[in-house]
């Protein structure tokens, strides 16, 4: 980033415990690249306490809590939304909090910050937004435009260095144009045009983006001209405010026509889109398919349309550029036709989901999931707007299962189900599987009465001359009875539900009714007959490459392993549940894995790893918001085996240990727990896992630093390509990183000298 040293150092030093600073300017001022350079100057061990909060897709105030919670991975509780979910979390955890974005919701934001900065005292807050919060704790940081020459000023080019604003845009037109030179002749123009763009940095960029079609004096009048008419009509506007529309404003109006219309119509993603959806989605009425490409890279060509990461073909349009072409769309009497399609781009990819899930593929759609998280939230929403539609809204609730239990978004997925059934009766076999999911995820979150009420709405559905629907209902009781602690009536119930899902040639739901079984029987103290239930999904699961279901078998074969007195067995199926079940995400298998783990070293005697990682699991049983003592099955093992060695270490050692577990980053916690070392190993050995990676993702890793491209990747380890493509986004996401050079730098500095 250009420049910004010192407004850097400036909010690095505000930054204070029990205080936030708010970065405020108008779009496009470089708050958010402050904020992230902020970020990456922070030592290691900072940014292990940093939690990002990305605001510009939340449109609603009152989920502001929720979607906090989400992106620090915390679950939301049962019932209305209290904040203590957060504050739970954050209260004995210092550290950083970023909320990005926050100007249409700074009512609510403000009221969030001060509720935790009053239970939080060493928590620190930075925040961005157009405007202040107007709260006590607050210290405002206006955010300066780049350094110009004063308009009217003699620029040369001994002289311009001290201009960061001519800085950035020479960077970017030479990104633009390998060729482009400041030199004598330019320099002026140069100089001028970035003081006319008032040092804005969006502003500057767009305008360098056109270098290889425009040169600077050119640009400068036209963009002259159109300032001009803007400014007449914005009159109530502040000037560097008209500054930066009229910026985008010519920018729109130096596009082709085709050019503008796929900008208008690219409005419609939140958070990003690939190819593939901006070729279907936004093809039709005088825009061809196959036209999509060379349109869209015309559009990045202009710095209207970012690629995303060194890889892939994903892109993103800023905030500021994705909301004047929204207005824009707007304005077109069919602006609900892309809005349309893009749902029904989204319904077809949660039908694919439904489809492929249970394969080699897991971990490639969790992470294509979650990344797609604010158009499948976009999509709903517009389905939900029309009684016609809310039945598709219905099925893609039902068809996103995966990411709503294994991104730990139980709560979500109950409030988007119940609106869905309300606006619409639906198909009985989709309103029945909608009801499935809510009594599931309501007796996972400890809402009993709840999810009991939802097995009798189910039972109001079933077609008993119907397998799928016979199966679904006892499906729902059965998980029911068995958080209900009634696990003989459990077992019953879903091995009659695994019964009838066969009888229907429905493998998933065979699957999710043995696993449930087995988890009925662990829970019951039955390790063996879940044993048995485990293998036989392991000898289907296995076969097909499948992470999901073979998690959580061998967690509960882990546990039979255990019983039956062999530690070694016992601690391998456990680190290979708790990778497996990291990879993916799934907290409620990691907190069980991490559990497993924590008993197992102290029956071993090395209460120095034993101790912190039972810290470490309650970190996760936190984040879940699932009170371990209410978990059946997991309270009586954990109050039994804590007092046993509270006995042998004593309390001091053990509620020290335990908060030093309990404080670490969930990534150093896993870390842990796939270690054999009582202490986070920064530097493991070769030919080990490398911190929360598997095995495969190791190799990975090391190939990536070696320099090698998925397609080498796929070759040298006798995989396709996709696969390794899916090995690389999970080491990116666990590791939260952007970039392979990130990985490849931090693959080599975990190597031991003389490796």
């Amino acid at each position: 980033m250009v420049g910004r040293s010192v407004e850097v150092a400036d909010v690095r030093r505000l930054l204070t415990p029990g205080r936030v600073v708010m970065l405020t300017g108008i779009g496009g001022a470089g708050k958010t690249r402050i904020a992230r350079r902020v970020i990456a100057e922070a030592t290691d061990d900072e940014r292990a306490r940093v939690w990002v909060v990305e605001l510009a897709n939340a449109a609603e105030p009152e989920l502001l809590g929720e979607v906090v919670a989400g992106a620090l991975d915390l679950q939301i509780p049962a019932g209305a939304w209290d904040g203590s979910v957060l504050t739970g979390f954050l209260v004995d955890r210092p550290g950083l909090l970023v909320l990005d974005n926050c100007e249409h919701l700074v009512a609510a934001v403000a009221e969030l910050v001060t509720d935790l900065l009053a239970a939080c005292p060493d928590l620190m807050v930075l925040a961005t937004s157009r405007q202040p919060l107007g709260i006590t704790r607050e210290i405002v940081y206006q955010v300066p435009p780049l350094s110009v020459p004063d308009v009217g000023s003699a620029v040369d080019l001994e002289g311009s260095v001290r201009f960061d604003a001519i800085a950035l845009y020479v960077q970017r037109a030479t990104e633009a144009m390998a060729s482009f030179r400041l030199n004598a002749e330019n320099v002026a123009a140069v100089g001028a045009l970035v003081a006319r763009l008032d040092g804005l940095p969006l502003a500057i960029e767009l305008a360098a983006a056109r270098v290889r079609v425009l040169s600077a004096d050119t640009l400068l009048a036209r963009i002259a001209d159109h300032f001009a008419v803007l400014e007449t009509d914005l009159r109530d506007v502040p000037a560097r405010q008209r500054s930066l529309a009229a910026s985008v404003g010519w920018s729109y109006d130096l596009c082709a026509p085709e050019e503008r219309e796929l900008w208008s119509r690219l409005s419609v993603f939140t958070g990003g889109f690939e190819m593939s959806a901006a070729e279907e989605v936004c093809s039709g009425s005088g825009i061809d398919a196959a036209d999509v490409l060379d349109l869209l890279s015309a559009l990045v060509d202009m710095s209207i349309v970012g690629r995303v990461g060194e890889t892939g073909s994903r892109f993103l349009l800023l905030e500021p550029v994705r909301q004047f072409g929204a207005e824009r769309l707007a304005e077109l009497e069919g602006a609900a036709h892309w809005r349309d399609r893009h749902l029904a781009w989204y319904a077809d990819l949660v039908e694919r989901l439904d489809r492929e899930w249970v394969g080699p593929d897991q971990l490639v759609w969790m992470d294509r999931l979650r990344t797609e998280h604010p158009n499948l939230r976009a999509a709903l929403e517009h389905a939900l707007e029309s009684e016609t539609s809310a039945g598709v809204a219905l099925r893609m609730c039902r068809g996103l299962e995966p990411l709503w239990i294994c991104g730990g978004l139980l709560g979500e997925a109950r409030r988007w189900i119940e609106r869905a059934i309300v606006r619409t009766d639906g198909a009985r076999q989709d309103k029945l599987e909608a009801l499935r999911l809510c009594a599931w995820f309501g007796a996972l979150q400890l809402d009993l009465t709840y999810a009991r009420d939802r097995v009798r709405d189910a039972e109001e559905q079933v077609d008993d001359a119907d397998d799928m629907s016979r199966a679904s209902y006892l499906f729902a009781a059965g998980v029911v009875a068995t958080w209900e602690q009634d696990f003989d009536s459990g077992v019953d119930l879903l091995v009659q539900s695994a019964e009838a899902y066969a009888s229907a040639d429905h493998l998933p739901g065979v699957l999710e009714a043995r696993l449930n079984t087995a988890i009925a029987h662990v829970f019951a103290g039955n390790y063996e007959q879940a044993g048995v239930v485990c293998r036989s999904c392991l000898e289907v699961t296995d076969s097909l490459g499948e992470t999901y279901i073979g998690a959580y078998a061998r967690w509960a074969l882990g546990l039979a392993a255990l019983m039956s007195g062999d530690v070694v067995e016992a601690t391998d199926l456990e680190q290979e549940a708790l990778a497996r079940s990291s990879s993916l995400g799934d907290q409620l298998a990691t907190a069980l894995a991490l559990e497993a783990l924590a008993w197992l070293a102290a029956i071993s005697f090395d209460f120095d790893r034993a101790v912190p990682l039972l810290g470490g699991a309650d970190l996760f049983w936190r984040m879940m918001s699932m009170p371990v003592e209410l978990t059946p099955g997991i309270s009586e093992f954990r109050s039994l085996g804590e007092a046993q060695v509270r006995a042998q270490t004593g309390h001091e050692f053990f509620d020290d240990a335990f908060a030093r577990g309990l404080a670490m980053a969930p990534y150093d916690v896993i870390a842990v727990g796939l270690s054999a070392d009582p202490v986070l190993p920064r530097k493991p050995a070769p030919q080990r896992r490398a911190g929360p990676l598997s095995r495969r993702e190791t190799e990975v890793a090391a190939l990536i630093a070696e320099g090698l491209t998925n397609r080498d990747i796929a070759e040298r380890l006798f995989l396709s390509e996709r696969t390794a493509q899916g090995h690389v986004q999970s080491i990116l996401r666990k590791l939260g990183f952007g970039s392979r050079s990130q990985i490849a730098v931090w693959f080599v500095g975990q190597q031991p000298l003389g490796a």
